[in-house]
């Protein structure tokens, strides 16, 4: 119990006993209680506090000398190892300066040795080399009559000493095994370090003294080159052989002086900072001492006022018990008695009314309030006011079902408890309150009154409650969290272990090239499915942190469609879709915005769709919602793209949950399909930098449709496609057959652009009948995947038509097969082309084929590869310090038949770039000697000078946006981040070089 709730118990005790004179002498019960015995619990508590307060100013004084201590020790701790930091940079600056010299003293002596040195005009200072003597141009005349010696790199090196020295007080010394010339000759440390030079032919160094002065003295060996020999060759030196050395001594002092100095300053400002320190402690502790001093002393007056209490407690019982004693003999003086307790009431009543809670007691029987102070508000209650009135506003006692009840605890134990009970205000506010009762017992050890005083905890149930909010959602995040690293664990090492485990397996098995190509084919799958998952997380990572900007670029919309149908056919056929694609009519081909951002967005979900579908088919579709005006008379276009598919679809609870961060609509640990939750989510926050939204329309069993919109402007002024023009190429006579609704617009859009005489079917025996009725100069057949058989009709068209009659024939299939080109050149199809279709790769097929009717040198048919392998030859300067990736692309570039010419570093690639003409450079970043920015903005200098520009490709690991920002910066005309996808490779160097 502590000392306040053992002065309330005493204090109401002693009321309680006045306030009831029909309790048979109740002086004699209580007397213990209010003397002065040591069993006394005032008097005891008193004791204790005065024990803590005497020990308290030991603590407090030992507090200060610790915190001092702490103070010094921690500045002279930073200030040592400051110290140290400054020595340890002065050694830097001595062996980086040291070695930068000698760096330059090699270069030039390296660059004089590969010119076989310099001519330069005899004067006092340089005059001709005796040692050279044996050299018949050792000394020439010039035609305007001035004569001129031969400096040998040793000769010029000694006056590049000779400055050094003067202008730095550096001492550079070129000492040799053999020297020409006595000045040459080793001292005593020059001698030493050559022959652990003839040990170790690497640098040495040693601080060492000269003249008593200190030095930082480096040696380097001088190896025999081939035109050292011009020279040396006398001396019975050959290729390889070390012939001496090249030192630097620097001297120390300066660097020491300075290191002095700062050493100096550093000690200065920290004896400042420790002392300001101590200042600012002392005044501290100075305020903490006066607060102690403050709370001791209040301490003392409470204890004072709480003896003065238990004194006149004391007296007042004394006086009571006379007047009991002999108020049966003494009737005369009940009026002053009565009075006396009165004013004895009033004062215990004025001491609990201080109080700022509740304080009251209870009968044990009835629940009634027999005393309270003013905190508990009675003014309104009535006569005879119960506990459960007063803090529930109820008319029957609580049952205690949502909170025990203290006075039945305390009934029931005896003793002294603690409950959390709710209590109403008299608005009806809702109140939690902490109630401690305390018991009265009467003569029969009963309990008979409790005493009790509440606590209003309503705040702190408040933020209880907000912690354990707070806890859920934490632990919520944590479930969120576990599920997503595990997700991203299975994602990560799945592929990896695909790559390592058939890695293994290639390299210890002989096996049959169709296996090993199985076994490539299985790892490059892994290979791109864990870069997409790093992707993803650098993606978002990007994202969150607010590093992700859209860049605004012209680029090709119908064009981009293509390619990525093109690109995702391969997935689809593998599970036996259709991938189909349709692009409403009037939608611009050219507009600006980030290309790059779109193709994530509908790469995502057309992987998505082709994923989680197993029958059927995918079909994206572009529809124009709605053309908008902005300022500057800018033109733009809200575009809205649908993925639609037969797959699996999403239930309705998961239909929102899946744009979530980390959330997938499966996330068991037995889901059926990959991913680690992020691909909608990157692609949801793309769409709203995009000035769009995405959602989802799905039925469970049937298939789902994602729907997103976004923002692009008009490109004005497109650049035009380079197309045929020969008048035979304009006039010609086309009949397109095709099935497909998809293909067949596209086709027809293509073809109205270069002829005005096209005929269109929708089927084989309708353009057959077609043929019947007109002369055809060419057939387009859609081979896709319906009820007739392309090839047959082909046979078809040969059979109706005379041979001089025969059109010309083009294939155009959605896929390819086996036998496909024999089964060409065997009816007489020109050409072979797959989807998606280029228009100028079209329209080259139509020009050869028409140009090669007559063909019989068994090239036919023309494809695609064979249309890129025809062209111009392309030359292509590759710049890769790294031997594998050098390798990989340029295996690659060379299936297009293009030249590639390959360089190491930026100075090798300047040197090839002066010397021949390239039509396009892939430009590592990081190389040694020279990084790609560098040699990318030394090429651009150069091209000023000749009007010409060279589109400059970056190949770097480095892709986030600020990287690609450095490489436009720089000159560079686009962007190829690390690990290279062939595709992307391929395409974008094609991109440039059309």
């Amino acid at each position: 119990m502590t000392r306040g709730k053992t002065r309330y118990y005493l204090l109401v005790s002693c009321h309680f006993q006045l306030k009831i004179p029909n309790q048979p002498n109740p002086a004699v019960k209580n007397t213990a209680l209010f003397s002065g015995s040591k069993n006394n619990p005032c008097l005891v508590d008193a004791k204790t506090m005065l024990l803590k307060a005497a020990n308290r100013f030991q603590n407090f004084k030992m507090f200060i000398w610790v915190m001092l201590s702490l103070w010094t020790i921690t500045v002279g701790g930073l200030l040592y190892r400051n110290t140290l930091n400054i020595k340890n940079h002065t050694r830097e600056r001595l062996n980086h300066d040291a070695t930068i010299s000698l760096q330059i003293e090699n270069a030039l002596r390296a660059w004089g040795t590969s010119h076989g040195g310099v001519y330069v005009e005899i004067d006092e200072k340089t005059p001709p080399n005796p040692n050279l003597a044996h050299i018949p141009e050792r000394d020439i005349t010039t035609l305007s009559g001035k004569k001129l010696t031969l400096m040998n790199p040793a000769y010029i090196n000694r006056q590049f000493n000779e400055q050094h020295f003067i202008k730095l007080g550096i001492i550079g010394h070129l000492t040799s095994l053999k020297p020409f010339r006595p000045e040459n000759n080793p001292d005593p440390w020059e001698s030493k370090a050559l022959k652990i030079l003839e040990e170790d032919r690497k640098e040495f160094r040693e601080i060492s003294k000269i003249n008593g002065d200190q030095y930082l003295r480096l040696i380097t060996p001088l190896i025999i080159k081939k035109p050292c020999l011009k020279c040396h060759g006398g001396q019975g030196y050959k290729e390889g052989d070390l012939r001496g050395g090249t030192s630097i001594s620097i001297p120390m002092e300066p660097y020491l002086k300075d290191e002095r100095e700062e050493i100096f300053s550093q000690r200065v400002s920290f004896i400042s900072l420790w002392f300001w320190g101590l200042i600012i402690m002392w005044l501290a502790l100075q305020g903490l001492a006066k607060k102690i001093k403050e709370r001791d002393d209040a301490q003392e007056e409470l204890k004072s006022y709480h003896d003065q209490l238990e004194k006149i407690v004391e007296e007042r019982t004394r006086k009571l018990t006379e007047v009991n004693v002999k108020m049966g003999e003494v009737s005369a003086n009940h009026e002053q008695t009565a009075r006396k307790y009165e004013e004895q009431s009033k004062f215990l009543q004025n001491i609990l009314d201080s109080l700022t809670h509740p304080f009251y007691v209870i009968d044990a029987n009835d629940f009634t309030i027999k005393l309270a102070n003013k905190a508990l508000n009675l003014e309104n209650s009535g006569p005879n006011p119960t506990c459960y009135q007063v803090t529930h506003n109820s008319d029957s006692p609580c049952n205690g079902a949502d909170h025990p009840c203290s006075i039945m605890e305390v009934k029931k134990t005896k003793k002294p408890a603690v409950a959390e009970h709710i209590h109403y205000s008299h608005d009806g506010q809702r109140q939690f309150h902490e109630v401690h009762a305390y018991p009265i017992f009467d003569q029969d050890g009963k309990v008979s009154q409790v005493i009790e005083y509440s606590l209003d905890i309503t705040q702190r149930k408040e933020v209880e409650k907000a912690l354990e909010k707070a806890k859920i959602a934490a632990e919520s995040a944590s479930r969120t969290k576990s599920e997503f690293i595990a997700n991203l664990s299975h994602e990560i090492r799945t592929p990896m272990n695909g790559i390592m485990g058939m890695t293994d397996l290639l390299l210890s098995s002989e096996a049959s090239p169709e296996k090993q190509r199985q076994y490539l084919g299985l790892i490059q799958t892994s290979s791109y499915r864990l870069l997409d998952t790093i992707n993803d997380i650098l993606d978002f990572s990007k994202m969150e942190a607010g590093k992700v900007k859209l860049i605004d670029v012209p680029f090709d919309l119908h064009r981009l469609i293509k390619e990525l149908i093109r690109l995702s056919e391969i997935e689809a056929d593998k599970k036996g879709l259709s991938l189909d694609h349709k692009i409403e009519s009037g939608i611009p081909e050219h507009l600006t915005g980030d290309p790059g951002r779109l193709r994530q967005v509908l790469t995502n979900l057309l992987h998505n769709s082709i994923k989680f579908t197993e029958i059927g088919g995918v079909q994206l579709t572009v529809k124009k919602l709605r053309e908008l005006r902005g300022g500057e008379g800018r033109e733009s276009i809200e575009l809205i793209f649908t993925v639609q598919d037969t797959g699996i679809g999403i239930s309705p609870e998961n239909q929102t949950m899946i744009f979530d961060s980390f959330t997938q609509a499966d996330g068991s640990m037995t889901r059926a399909h990959d991913g680690i939750g992020l691909g909608l989510s990157i692609a949801a926050k793309l769409c709203a930098m995009m000035g769009g939204e995405i959602w989802v329309e799905s039925d469970p069993g049937k298939g789902s449709s994602f729907h997103f919109n976004a923002i692009f402007n008009r490109y004005k002024n497109p650049a035009s496609e380079s197309l045929p023009t020969t008048p035979d190429q304009v006039e010609l006579s086309i009949l397109l057959i095709s099935d497909n609704i998809n293909s067949r617009q596209d086709l027809t859009t293509i073809l109205q652009k270069r002829t005005r005489n096209l005929k269109v079917t929708e089927s084989g025996p309708e353009g057959l009948a077609a043929m019947g009725k007109q002369l055809f100069d060419l057939v387009m057949l859609d081979n896709h995947k319906t009820d007739d058989n392309a090839f047959e009709i082909a046979e078809k068209i040969q059979q109706q038509n005379e041979i001089n009659t025969r059109p010309t024939i083009i294939m155009l299939t959605s896929y390819g097969e086996r036998g496909d080109a024999a089964r060409c050149r065997e009816l007489g199809i020109t050409a072979y082309l797959s989807r998606p279709f280029i228009e100028a790769e079209i329209f080259e097929a139509i020009k050869k084929s028409i140009a090669g009717k007559d063909n019989s040198t068994g090239n036919l048919p023309i494809t695609k590869h064979s249309i890129r392998e025809q062209q111009p030859s392309i030359r292509i300067l590759l710049v890769e310090d790294d031997y594998v990736n050098r390798i990989l692309i340029e295996k690659v570039l060379e299936k297009q038949g293009w030249k590639i010419i390959k360089a190491e570093n930026g100075v090798e690639a300047l040197a090839a770039y002066e010397n021949n003409p390239f039509d396009l450079i892939l430009m590592d970043i990081q190389m040694p000697k020279m990084d790609g920015f560098e040699a990318t903005r030394a090429i651009r200098k150069k091209e000023k000078e000749t009007g010409r520009h060279v589109p400059i490709i970056a190949l770097t690991a480095h892709v986030l946006e600020e990287d690609r920002q450095k490489c436009r910066e720089a000159g560079m005309d686009d962007h190829i981040g690390k690990p290279i996808r062939i595709n992307v490779l391929r395409e974008t160097v094609e991109k440039h070089l059309t």
